[in-house]
């Protein structure tokens, strides 16, 4: 055997020196790729318009202050339902929507029901809207104009996102005229996550609101879960 035969029978018999193992090494590195390129691609996938549809579960703790004297112990209960949001890319105005029922306390019904419309976009947008809210010691209803802001941040391509939003509850009888219907304000934030090549997210956070004098302050907070569709332009 000459010295090049020799050569090439140290290298699996192959002039270039590539052995069985290292092709299988390049054919298993061609194909990740195949399948990474797909993943960034949906990624960075872009809608015409933002929608978002979210079933909710709020698990709550209610306080109730008469005067100076507050419940000594915070009622628990449960609520459950859909809220929405449809933002179109380019004309930045839209609507929200949000129901939820269940039972706090002693009182059984709708707790939440809201709509408006939306200013902005994706990453910062004005709400301006109508809200109801079920009292916390009667089946009342009380009438609420709602404004205030979303702001939402995407952790870059990850499917993460962190929002927060903040409003101002202003009850209808304020606004004819009667001065013992004061302010109350709501704020919620959290975080999301939407899968890449399937739009469906999932989401954890924690709401409190604030409402004064209906006919006693009010507060409802907790833990709020949801899992739904997120289309992002």
């Amino acid at each position: 055997m000459n010295e090049r035969q020799t050569s090439d029978h140290r290298h699996g018999g192959t002039v270039s020196g590539r052995t069985p193992r290292s092709r299988r090494a390049i054919r298993l590195t061609l194909l990740l790729v195949g399948l990474v390129q797909p993943l960034q691609l949906d990624a960075q996938r872009s809608w015409p318009v933002e929608l978002q549809v979210t079933q909710v579960y709020h698990n709550v703790k209610q306080y109730v202050v008469d005067g100076k004297r507050q419940t000594p112990e915070p009622r628990a209960g449960s609520l459950q339902g859909v809220e929405g949001v449809l933002l179109g890319k380019n004309s930045g105005v839209g609507l929200f929507g949000r129901y939820l029922s269940g039972t706090v306390g002693p009182v059984s019904g709708q707790h939440v029901r809201e709509g408006g419309i939306l200013l902005g976009s994706h990453d910062f947008r004005i709400e301006v809207g109508y809200a109801e809210r079920l009292g916390a010691l009667t089946d009342t209803t009380y009438r609420i104009v709602r404004g205030g802001f979303t702001g939402t941040s995407d952790l870059g391509t990850s499917g993460l996102a962190i929002r927060l939003r903040a409003n101002v509850l202003v009850p209808f009888e304020r606004l004819n005229g009667e001065a013992k219907r004061t302010l109350g304000w709501e704020g919620e934030t959290g975080i999301a996550y939407t899968w890449n090549r399937v739009p469906l997210t999932a989401s954890v956070g924690y709401r409190l609101e604030r409402l004064f004098d209906l006919p006693r302050d009010q507060e409802l907070s907790g833990l709020v879960i949801g899992f739904g569709l997120w289309l992002k332009p």
